[in-house]
């Protein structure tokens, strides 16, 4: 047998190895072809795709979670809350683990889907699909009216309009394209006993989850409304970058918008790995615990709003009822003129902030979008008005400190002057009569007299000069300039959004826009707060606070201090980082309460300090207090309580869009008026500065000072504001 094998060792040496047939080449070539396939495309899908598809599998089998903070309190000074947080229950569904089996039925009604979606909508009235609706309307400056039902000629008050109600399954299918994983609105702000019965069902809807989160309540409503805001859904995607998910809610005004950042809080973050229904298994990796937001505490005393708003709308009511005058809007402020923190702030019309707690009642928001008087608007900030009269205190100020005038300086005020016109200097009669509120004339008068009188022609003269008798006049220049040094013509820095600017009006402004030059009618008209000039609520009362305080012009402010969850007070930083407020020992602040911890919680901030001298800020402080003791605010007086209050008071002619729409700017009658009155006291030492202004009012001595006067008597609690018991009841 050995020698066999070796001789078949020396016949394969001498031959050599067997060639391999073409067949088994082939077979070896595609053997390793398949191999090299599968292994540059387990190479593709691993080193190259390998994150993605693990990140559409982590998708799949992860799911993040966001926690909602608590949301910051908002109180008054006093600590009263002007809003706080309420739970609610809201459905949500994720389009992604939603049942897909549409293609493998004939019928959809027999899917999976159709059955969740059909489920989901016994439960909670929202419709399985989309439905339109024809339903009445008041509104007639909607585009569409039904066809056949309406003239479009004449249009009703009943008009009919289409309203679209979105279904489940659109709502599905319009956030499965873009974020399958993210969970949708379905309804919002269900009962409590319903979401148990939700929670109960999940095993029959996958998918659908109830949301437990929180919503603002707002206890003192249209009370305070202007001041606090109200919340709305994210107005725009650019929200998401910083944290925000898109069924979270934002301030939309007042300080909910103003102080969104502090008040929002930091989310906490929750991963749970879940089956192929949606329903969490586990907590993957750490969770991170939310970070509650800020608690806001603001400068407003709620019992003097209170007030100001009794004494703003009572009033109004009283002269609607025995006048027969369209009063709607109006507004009264109230300020400490030594730091510039703002009491109370009150403006009207008003709204229910919360009809817009859960979502946007959009057939009322309609109804006040169309409300000719804008009661969305906090017309305390943002109406910009001609300031009339109380604009003298101004002129007053830039005539004595530019030398114009003295406090021995008289003027004759009569009751009509006349400007000649510059073609026809020789035509008396093309000269311009100008008038002065009394017709008869107030004779001889120095400044003290002039604030006292309100006398028209005396601040003519003052502001645009008088040739006649002598008299060099201010100048729209420097009229313009001390008018910046007041805070007019710009915005006062006040810690809610929506302040406007006004306008003070120069020469290169009117030249811009109308293609005129200035002429000395418009310096006159200037000089008394009419023409050109527009003016805030707030502008006209920081002017007021300024001369009270002797010349200094603070930024109002709203916000008094900030607290974190646990009470102490804090500072939020400029790059976002929050800092606690310590007293000299090193020590938390809680509650500020003595003179050293208020200054260290509340910073007042100077604007500017006027170049006005003190004597002549002291002789406009005289002529205010003399126009209450014995001038055109004389019903404003309480001196009987032995309270001294200076003031001024304003009557603005105006026609605006409002007015000529409303048919009250008439050729050949008198314009319409706004009623301003501003004031302070005690006149020895101020302590408070208050404003009330109301549209169309009329006499500012008449409807502006009682209002006013009611403010003060609840703010030093003497007459009818009393405590009970004292001989002042």
């Amino acid at each position: 047998m050995e020698d066999y094998y070796d001789l078949l060792g020396q016949q394969t040496r001498r031959n050599g190895p067997r060639p391999v047939s073409f067949r088994v080449a082939c077979l070896y070539l595609m053997v390793v072809g398949v191999f090299a396939v599968f292994a540059l495309r387990i190479i593709y899908l691993q080193a190259l795709q390998g994150t993605e598809y693990q990140t559409m599998a982590d998708a799949n089998r992860l799911r993040t979670v966001m926690v909602n903070p608590p949301r910051g309190i908002i109180y008054d000074r006093n600590g009263v809350e002007l809003v706080h947080n309420v739970p609610t229950y809201n459905v949500m569904i994720v389009p992604a683990y939603v049942p897909d089996d549409v293609d493998e039925v004939e019928d959809l009604a027999e899917s999976r889907e159709w059955q969740l979606y059909t489920l989901l909508s016994e439960l909670t009235g929202v419709q399985v699909t989309t439905t339109v609706r024809m339903e009445p309307s008041l509104s007639t400056k909607l585009r569409y009216q039904a066809p056949g039902v309406h003239d479009l000629s004449a249009p009703s008050d009943q008009v009919l309009v289409p309203v679209e109600t979105r279904g489940i399954r659109q709502i599905v299918a319009a956030a499965s394209t873009f974020e399958p994983f993210q969970p949708v609105l379905i309804k919002a702000n269900i009962e409590r006993e319903l979401a148990q019965r939700i929670e109960e069902l999940r095993p029959w809807l996958p998918g659908v989850e109830i949301r437990v989160l929180p919503a603002r309540e707002y206890p003192t409503g249209a009370l305070t409304n202007h001041l606090v805001g109200y919340m709305g859904p994210l107005p725009n995607d650019s929200y998401l970058n910083y944290g925000y998910e898109k069924n979270d809610r934002v301030g939309y005004a007042g300080v909910e918008a103003e102080m969104e950042k502090e008040l929002s809080g930091t989310k906490g973050v929750t991963t749970y790995e879940v089956d192929v229904a949606g329903q969490p298994i586990r907590a993957v990796g750490p969770a991170t615990s939310p970070v509650a937001g800020l608690n806001v505490h603001l400068t407003v005393d709620l019992r003097l709003q209170a007030a100001a708003t009794h004494a703003l709308t009572n009033t109004i009511s009283t002269i609607k009822r025995l006048w027969g005058i369209e009063l709607y809007q109006g507004a009264v402020i109230a300020m400490d003129p030594r730091s510039g923190e703002v009491l109370a702030m009150v403006s009207i019309p008003t709204y229910d902030n919360n009809r817009f707690a859960n979502r946007i009642d959009l057939d009322y928001y309609q109804s006040l979008l169309e409300d000719l008087y804008n009661p969305l608007i906090n017309h305390a900030i943002s109406g910009q008005y001609p300031p009339g009269s109380t604009f003298k205190l101004v002129t007053a100020s830039g005539a004595l400190e530019d030398g114009v005038i003295s406090k021995d300086r008289y003027i004759v005020g009569e009751g009509t002057i006349y400007i000649e016109n510059k073609y026809a200097p020789n035509d008396p009669g093309r000269a311009q009569p100008l008038y002065c509120w009394y017709r008869e004339g107030h004779g001889s008068l120095n400044v003290v007299g002039g604030l006292a009188q309100s006398c028209n022609i005396f601040f003519y003269k003052v502001g645009g000069g008088f040739p006649e008798q002598r008299i060099e006049g201010l100048g729209n220049e420097r009229l313009a300039w001390y008018a910046e040094q007041f805070g007019f013509g710009t915005r006062q820095g006040i810690d809610l959004i929506g302040e406007a600017p006004g306008h003070i009006p120069t020469a290169r402004w009117k030249r811009l826009t109308y293609g005129e030059s200035w002429s000395t009618g418009d310096t006159y008209n200037m000089a008394v707060g009419q023409g050109f000039v527009t003016a805030t609520p707030l502008q006209v009362l920081n002017m007021a606070a300024t001369v009270a305080n002797g010349g200094t012009l603070y930024r109002p402010q709203v916000v008094h201090h900030l607290t974190d969850a646990l009470g102490n007070v804090v500072r939020s930083e400029s790059d976002g980082t929050i800092t606690s407020v310590t007293n000299p020992d090193g020590q938390p602040v809680l509650s500020p309460r003595t003179e050293e911890e208020m200054r260290l919680v509340f910073q007042p901030e100077v604007i500017r300090w006027l170049e006005v001298s003190p004597q002549n800020i002291a002789l406009v402080q005289e002529g205010m207090r003399r126009a209450v003791t014995d001038g055109t605010a004389e019903g404003a007086s309480l001196d009987d309580h032995g309270i001294h209050v200076a003031g001024k008071t304003g009557t603005a002619e105006f026609c605006d869009n409002l007015a000529i729409q409303q048919g009250w700017c008439r050729t050949g009658w008198p314009l319409p008026y706004h009623a301003w009155f501003v004031a302070y006291a005690p006149y020895e030492d101020p302590e408070v500065a208050v404003m009330a202004f109301v549209y169309n009012g009329g006499e500012g001595s008449a409807v502006a000072v009682p209002i006013v006067r009611q403010f003060l008597e609840a703010y030093f609690q003497v007459g009818k504001y009393a405590p009970a018991g004292s001989t002042e009841g």
